[in-house]
């Protein structure tokens, strides 16, 4: 009786792992090892359908090719080159593992109903061991494909921001339309997005600063965000504290207009235009930032290195100061590192 029961156990411990791992690899392996086509001879226009599939590198992204570009994904692949050959390898040495779990479990059985000739233990080993190395692959498989899933977000949702326009007013005095791609590799951006009393502060603190923030680079851009609630006196009082303002906001002019700033635009000072198009950008921001805990009625900024990409963001309006320090250090050249950081230093 004892030998029955710990047959039957075998055999249901070998059936629960195996059972599972048989019906997930198969799909895994052919989602991951479907090739791109070389498509027709002679075809080379780009609404060509084999051109269309020649770009797609797994069977179930039919949805990806749609949501990214061509030139999204190859910008993925540079910079994550080795993920695309551990996405083909992974599911093929899981498959392999998967197929040897099955034969060694297969063997237990035999071995537990009585066939002879197989050694139990060695058996059972190898049976784990491909169960480890199953279990190993799926888990990196799907942490590679959650890994480029959010490269892909973020690089798309760069693309999507360079392409947003603003007014901004040149050094020689002249104010143009740009996209914000025109300040890529040149301008530090921090995008203040509010409420008026939140764009009227984030204004002030540009003019308060603009020859700090001109030199070093920055950028300011205000864009306003509608159906926001208004802040209290007490609010205003602490978003102008940790802008670095007087607690008091400046007198006004019987016009409506403040005595200390000016209503045009600076050469770090820009204003959000096509507004649709930045709500639509700035959805995602919002929802993040309220799901992180982040007020965003006391106005949420958004940083944007010269890269193009999002590199933090904050709810209140950041210290001109500390904004023009923080963009002078992150103004290292591209290339090699700068070891020496003063001349002195490299002459010793």
């Amino acid at each position: 009786a004892k030998t029955m029961a710990r047959r039957s156990f075998t055999v249901s411990l070998v059936l629960a792992c195996v059972l599972p791992v048989a019906a997930f690899v198969p799909s895994l392996h052919r989602t991951s090892l479907v090739l791109p086509s070389q498509g027709r001879a002679g075809c080379g226009r780009a609404g060509c359908p084999s051109s269309r599939i020649g770009v797609r590198m797994q069977g179930n992204d039919q949805d990806e090719v749609s949501r990214f570009t061509q030139k999204q994904r190859l910008r993925e692949e540079i910079e994550s080159p080795f993920r695309k050959v551990r996405l083909f390898l992974v599911p093929a040495t899981t498959l392999s593992a998967a197929l040897g779990a099955f034969i060694s479990g297969t063997r237990l059985i035999a071995a537990y109903t009585g066939v002879k000739g197989y050694n139990v233990d060695e058996t059972l080993q190898n049976f784990l061991i491909n169960m480890g190395a199953v279990i190993g692959g799926a888990v990196i498989y799907l942490n590679d494909r959650a890994a480029r899933e959010k490269d892909l977000i973020r690089i798309s949702r760069a693309g999507k921001l360079a392409a947003l326009r603003v007014r901004v007013r040149s050094e020689s005095g002249k104010e143009a339309l740009l996209p914000l791609k025109a300040f890529r590799k040149t301008r530090r951006l921090a995008i203040c997005a509010g409420g008026p009393e939140v764009l009227a502060t984030a204004r002030e603190m540009a003019v308060e600063g603009e020859d700090a923030l001109t030199e070093t680079g920055a950028i300011v851009v205000l864009v306003p965000i509608r159906d926001v609630r208004a802040l209290g006196p007490d609010e205003i009082t602490s978003l102008r504290q940790s802008a670095g303002l007087p607690a008091t906001p400046p007198a006004t002019k019987e016009g409506g207009e403040d005595e200390s700033t000016p209503a045009s635009l600076s050469p770090c000072l820009a204003e959000a235009s096509s507004l649709d198009q930045w709500d639509e950008w700035l959805q995602a921001e919002l929802e993040q930032g309220e799901e992180q805990g982040l007020d965003v009625a006391r106005g949420l900024t958004v940083f944007v290195e010269r890269t193009g990409f999002v590199k933090k963001k904050m709810s209140q309006i950041p210290d001109w100061r500390s904004l023009a320090e923080e963009t002078k250090r992150r103004n290292r050249p591209y290339g090699m590192p700068d070891f020496f950081p003063d001349k002195e230093t490299a002459a010793k």
